[in-house]
């Protein structure tokens, strides 16, 4: 008696799990923390792929830190993200701007810059509307593409988040919110503005331009999910120049939207435990997401490091929970946590809880 075939409608496919605890290592090119290869509340690594780093040389690529820190990762059964980027999202300590940031150096010598000061740092920003920059940064980007499709590892990557500002981010300039407080130039800090302006800087021609990089990384990165980095854009908030005239929004908020209804993943570039001061329109746009585009991968990225932090009411892990109960009040897929806090015993069952979190919900 032949035995009945199974329908293909009673297979329950396994249930798809995400790495909820992603580890950033701020050390730079191929650094991670080895303990968390063995640590089952973290899942993936981001991997950072500095521009000058991977291609010294125009046209001459160096994958081998990349490629050894992925395959640690992937021999534990641990998943991968890819971290794109031109230049630092924090001013680096040269007040002069004679350090190049993660721009190569043969970048530099190519196309207009400016020079944002600190006190004791300064950062160079690239005409982000210049062709020469536009071709090479898409041309590194569809290497770097390229390079992963074509590895064992291409199912292996979680997203990719890809520079469409500073860091892996969306901002144009690190923001000067208090001269005081962040030891920033208001005056150094103008003129950048006025010079992004001369470039051609609106807040419609930064629309165009963030959301026409969107859609080149996803042609170019077709095996994983692109992630829209939010950020606030240029301070205040209420500036013009943030603004898109066309609909009254920030352009933050317009992009996101976009971007969500584009099939991209959204990313909250700044979570630091209750949005009362709504960084980015977040709140906004994860409302409009949720009830629109209910699938969207959700990502955050914590402020910063809480490790031997905190506050008299607040400790470490006080911090870290309060993160967690955000991310999951927002109904996120994942965060990236400074690695000196995945490597941190007391916050390994906050950890944990977010993991479960999301296993139950995604």
């Amino acid at each position: 008696m032949r035995r009945a075939a199974t329908s293909p409608s009673t297979t329950v496919p396994p249930k798809r799990v995400y790495p909820a605890n992603i580890e950033y290592d701020p050390s730079g090119y191929g650094t991670y923390n080895h303990a968390a290869l063995s640590d089952p509340n973290v899942g993936a690594v981001d991997i950072n792929l500095n521009w000058y780093a991977v291609e010294p040389q125009a046209g001459k690529f160096d994958f081998a830190p990349a490629d050894q820190e992925v395959a640690a990762w992937v021999k534990q059964g641990k998943k991968v993200t890819l971290e794109l980027r031109f230049q630092h999202e924090t001013n680096v300590p040269k007040a002069d701007c004679t350090s190049d940031g993660w721009l190569p150096s043969w970048e530099v010598d190519r196309i207009p810059t400016v020079c944002e000061q600190r006190d004791t740092t300064g950062l160079l920003i690239p005409d982000y509307f210049d062709h020469v920059f536009q071709t090479d940064w898409r041309s590194y980007v569809a290497t770097v593409a390229h390079h992963y499709a074509a590895s064992p590892y291409k199912n292996d990557v979680t997203y990719a988040r890809v520079a469409l500002g500073l860091g892996a981010e969306s901002f144009p300039l690190e923001p000067c919110y208090s001269p005081a407080a962040q030891h920033c130039s208001a005056a150094s800090y103008r003129a950048a503005v006025h010079q992004l302006q001369v470039w051609g800087y609106t807040a419609a021609s930064w629309l165009r331009w963030q959301e026409g990089m969107l859609a080149y990384y996803k042609k170019a990165l077709t095996f994983t999910k692109v992630i829209y980095p939010i950020n606030q854009m240029l301070y205040p908030r209420t500036n013009r120049l943030n603004i898109n005239t066309a609909t009254g929004n920030p352009v933050n908020v317009d992009v996101a939207e976009w971007a969500a209804a584009h099939g991209f993943g959204i990313g909250q570039q700044g979570l630091n435990g209750p949005y009362t001061g709504d960084y980015a329109n977040f709140n906004e746009i994860i409302a409009y997401v949720r009830k629109h585009f209910p699938s969207t991968y959700l990502q955050f990225q914590t402020v910063a490091e809480v490790s031997n932090k905190g506050t008299p009411t607040c400790s470490a892990v006080c911090l870290v929970k309060r993160d967690v109960q955000v991310a999951e009040l927002d109904g996120a897929h994942s965060i990236e946590w400074y690695s000196a806090d995945d490597a941190n015993p007391s916050l390994q069952p906050s950890f944990a809880q977010f993991q479960r979190y999301v296993n139950a919900h995604h």
